[in-house]
């Protein structure tokens, strides 16, 4: 547990610096921290890649959550999601499920969060499946492995996180399928 605190506030310096550096994280366990800290370091916008933003042990996890909903809580922020596939039943009112905490928000109320089904669609590298998270376009999680969350990540490289952010506004803008929370938790 120690070490997890102290990859956190490592993660917080290189994030309040914004030091170009990139590195790679193995785990899930280091996948939420890495993505918390992205969320929690975010201004504007959070752009973010799922297989169904339900089932994952990251997505349910409280600190995941909190993470997004302080985002959110901030005025002006957006965050848009795409998911390959919308879980069987994401209706749920439970605090662990991220689709009612998103729909609870103000930001959803206000139109500030996005999300979409790609309908079993994912972005693919090298014929394998994978999955990100860009904010204002400087800082990333890109995960290149999804079985074993084998992903690389940086805080302030604008070049790599312009090209992923283009592939998923690319994708996002194309894809007509909206996920409504308010139909589903109305």
């Amino acid at each position: 547990m120690e070490n997890i605190e102290n990859y956190k506030n490592t993660l917080k310096q290189y994030a309040e610096s914004q030091t170009d550096y990139n590195f790679q994280t193995i785990g899930k366990d280091y996948a939420l921290v890495v993505l918390e800290r992205i969320i929690l370091s975010a201004r504007r916008i959070v752009k973010y890649t799922s297989e169904s933003f339900y089932g994952d042990e990251v997505e349910k996890k409280m600190s995941f959550i909190e993470a997004l909903c302080s985002f959110l809580s901030q005025p002006d922020t957006q965050l848009q999601i795409i998911v390959s596939n919308v879980p069987e039943n994401p209706k749920v009112k439970d605090s662990l499920n991220p689709y009612f905490r998103l729909y609870q928000t103000p930001a959803y109320r206000e139109g500030r969060i996005t999300i979409k089904n790609a309908k079993g669609g994912h972005f693919m590298n090298n014929a394998k499946r994978v999955d990100f998270c860009v904010a204002d376009t400087v800082m990333y999680r890109y995960e290149s492995d999804t079985d074993k969350s084998i992903a690389s990540c940086n805080f302030n490289d604008s070049e790599f996180s312009n090209k992923i952010e283009g592939a998923f506004d690319a994708a996002f803008n194309t894809i007509s399928d909206s996920v409504e929370l308010s139909s589903l938790f109305a």
